[in-house]
């Protein structure tokens, strides 16, 4: 006997936490941490963001133009109480309020700013006292010499044209 489509989906969850926690996805995960799932629509196999599906499995079609948001901001989190309805403008609203947002820069790659980038060398707490020194009057080549920071991250950090949120 074939499991339904709501089987397959809720055993790659894990509800361990609670039925206030977030529920991780625990299957197949994009490059962006969101999960994904096989489903069948009208005999023909597609793959569809975990998230969307257990909105769908729980609340039912969504309609078309919305995206389904998450209240916890956690890509795979697919416990259908984190997750609401809302307009692309609203879901970009969201993002930019919470500062979830990344740039594109030359070739489609993706920039985020200050300690959303995993590049990034800086923490918030190390930025807040850089800003801090410059101001008393520290100068930039002293901190580079402290710090091991290139002189020009120094000085975006210290003129706030990197770590603008911090």
């Amino acid at each position: 006997m074939k499991n339904t489509t709501e089987e397959r989906f809720w055993v790659k969850v894990d509800k361990s936490g609670g039925a206030d926690a977030c529920w991780p996805w625990m299957a197949y995960k994009d490059k962006s941490g969101y999960g994904e799932f096989k489903i069948v629509v009208k005999g023909n196999p597609k793959m569809e963001q975990a998230h969307r599906a257990a909105y769908s499995l729980t609340h039912g079609p969504i309609p078309c133009g919305l995206c389904v948001c998450h209240h916890c901001d956690n890509p795979s989190c697919v416990n259908p109480s984190h997750l609401f309805l809302g307009t692309i403008a609203e879901n970009n609203r969201d993002m930019m309020a919470k500062g979830r947002h990344a740039f594109r820069c030359g070739r489609g790659a993706i920039l985020r700013s200050g300690g959303l980038n995993p590049n990034a060398r800086l923490t918030k707490p190390q930025v807040a006292e850089l800003r801090r020194r410059y101001a008393a009057g520290e100068s930039i080549t002293k901190l580079f010499r402290e710090s091991q920071i290139s002189r020009s991250a120094i000085s975006d950090v210290v003129h706030y044209r990197s770590w603008k949120s911090a």
